[in-house]
């Protein structure tokens, strides 16, 4: 009588630990989640209007606030008067980037922690348009969310268990 008195003692004490262990890294968890989802002001920022002759050079420069730059996937694309918006080019990086048939190799793209350039050289009639830099908001979120919450349940498991 007495042991199976103590066992479930031991038993429910044990029970209510694990539960609040358990429930404890899953609140961890959801809070994480959604501060992960809070997003700041981002702002971009162009070049003034400039012009170019045909052949010359022309360099314009997007500053970005509120994230960093150098992890950010960004594109650039133009409006042509009286057309369509164009894709020129997206830029991860020296090795991650892709540009449109139109402008390669007349067209280079570069970026540090808080600006994103473009390099136009042999500039041509039909370059004449609006020029907008974008940043992708796909890339990155979501997979740096999920690595930090596994190192979280990782790290939570190692010292409870």
């Amino acid at each position: 009588m007495c042991r199976s008195i103590y066992l479930s003692i031991y038993l429910s004490i044990y029970l209510s630990i694990y539960l609040s262990i358990y429930l404890s890294i899953y609140l961890l968890i959801f809070v994480l989640i959604v501060l992960l989802d809070v997003k700041a002001e981002i702002i971009l920022r162009q070049s003034d209007s400039q012009q170019a002759k045909p052949e010359e050079s022309l360099q314009l420069k997007c500053a970005v606030e509120g994230t960093d730059v150098s992890s950010s996937l960004m594109h650039w694309i133009r409006q042509a008067p009286g057309k369509g918006l164009e894709w020129l080019l997206y830029f991860y990086s020296s090795s991650t980037n892709s540009y449109a048939p139109s402008i390669k190799g007349r067209f280079t793209a570069w970026k540090d922690t808080s600006n994103f350039y473009i390099q136009m050289s042999h500039l041509r009639v039909d370059d004449t348009a609006v020029y907008y830099c974008v940043r992708d908001t796909r890339v990155g979120k979501w997979m740096d969310g999920w690595i930090i919450i596994i190192i979280i349940i990782i790290i939570c498991t190692i010292i409870y268990f």
